[in-house]
């Protein structure tokens, strides 16, 4: 384990194990690693990081109902209650997240290891980072609302959404247009 490092057991892991295995685990690195740099600028030497790469600073300005927060560790998946809640604790980079009901999220990013949208349900983000590690599987709708919302993926292979669903970005535009 490199120096500055923190691990989490992801929440699909259900059995004891003795010995490390990474694929087990989600590594918070310190944010003090620089985040990669503009192509073509050379100014930046040593270790790099994605700029939403899982980092300390989340374990420790976590949720209290979230697995980063030392003691707390949920297995298996959260979903949505219809009050606005979790079934199994916070969403964090460690867990599995699934949307089964039509769900509103603002006041602060939702992050999720991977996320599941229920067919017919819809996750709305409201001015709010929605970051996820890595896979999306979107049967339903991602509904991105107010000019600060974003869907990043932080995982270094190629596509991993998969579902018949959509992703849906609300715009307000000043230049009126019939493809605005």
């Amino acid at each position: 384990i490199k120096n500055n490092t923190s691990l989490v057991r992801i929440d699909e892991t259900l059995v004891p194990n003795k010995n490390y295995d990474a694929t087990e685990w989600v590594e918070f690195i310190d944010d003090a690693i620089t985040p990669y740099q503009p192509i073509g600028d050379t100014g930046i030497t040593g270790m790099k990081r994605h700029p939403q790469d899982p980092l300390i600073s989340e374990i420790n300005d976590s949720d209290s109902d979230a697995n980063t927060l030392l003691g707390v560790h949920r297995i298996k998946k959260t979903t949505t209650n219809s009050n606005g809640t979790w079934t199994n604790g916070f969403p964090d980079r460690s867990r599995h997240v699934v949307i089964d009901k039509d769900f509103e999220h603002t006041g602060s990013r939702l992050s999720a290891r991977k996320l599941e949208v229920a067919a017919n349900k819809t996750l709305t983000v409201t001015d709010q980072l929605l970051v996820v590690t890595n896979d999306i599987t979107l049967n339903g709708d991602i509904r991105l609302k107010g000019p600060l919302s974003q869907l990043v993926q932080t995982h270094p292979n190629t596509s991993m959404v998969s579902g018949t669903g959509n992703l849906l970005v609300d715009q307000n535009s000043t230049v009126p247009s019939l493809y605005r």
